[in-house]
């Protein structure tokens, strides 16, 4: 299970006509030709859809936040309609929970969510994921990371996130994403009553994306904490 890269695995894309659904860490030359020209095109700008389905199909356990979920949603499914007809590419940050089987099967679920509100078109949309833990919008691509997650859906240790988001920025950098826009669940607009640091996935990349430099932004479309 935990004896090979998530880089270096084969490809995982999702099993439709209408939508080509990549590992970032694993394009080939002439898919990463065709990402580079999309954000040359979108002067560096690109959607980063954070978690934008997790725990989907469980019950909302605080009354007050029930209003503004299906809101999130509904605006979140309109983005995905706009974004699929759109140049601008979409990097999609999916939780893993350490067994790989399993994340193909995600991966096969957020592809039909988004294929379901794709409009008729001739269009193949292609997207790019990036495989996260469980728990934390953190990319999980090695070894460590996955025993880790597999253990409790969290990095155990500062060196992990590090490498893990050094990775990905190397990546970001390499293809000319200079403005990602991030959309998702879930995000944390003030401090909690306690003083704490807003500590939603959306939060986590966007403070990681801004402190290497990068021009981000969090979009209308964040959904709360369904329990906070």
């Amino acid at each position: 299970m935990f004896g090979e890269n998530l880089n270096t695995v084969r490809k995982v894309e999702a099993k439709t006509t209408r939508i080509r659904f990549i590992n970032l860490y694993q394009l080939d030359v002439s898919e990463e030709i065709n990402i580079k020209k999309r954000l040359s095109s979108t002067n560096g700008a690109c959607q980063v859809w954070i978690h934008t389905h997790f725990k989907e199909d469980e019950p909302i356990e605080l009354e007050k936040r029930i209003l503004q979920i299906t809101q999130y949603r509904k605006k979140r499914d309109n983005l995905i309609r706009e974004t699929l007809s759109s140049k601008m590419p979409v990097i999609a940050f999916i939780p893993y929970d350490g067994k790989d089987e399993n994340f193909q099967q995600q991966v096969e679920i957020y592809s039909k969510y988004y294929e379901s509100l794709l409009e008729q078109t001739e269009m193949t949309p292609t997207l790019y994921y990036v495989p996260t833990f469980k728990y934390e919008s953190i990319p999980c691509t090695n070894y460590e990371s996955k025993i880790q997650n597999y253990s409790s859906g969290f990095p155990n240790n500062d060196l992990t996130i590090k490498k893990e988001w050094d990775g990905l920025v190397d990546i970001l950098n390499r293809l000319g994403v200079k403005k990602p826009i991030l959309s998702g669940a879930y995000y944390e607009a003030e401090e909690n009553i306690r003083g704490e640091r807003p500590r939603g996935c959306v939060n986590t990349a966007f403070d990681r994306l801004k402190e290497y430099g990068f021009k981000a932004y969090v979009s209308n479309v964040v959904s709360p904490h369904r329990n906070r």
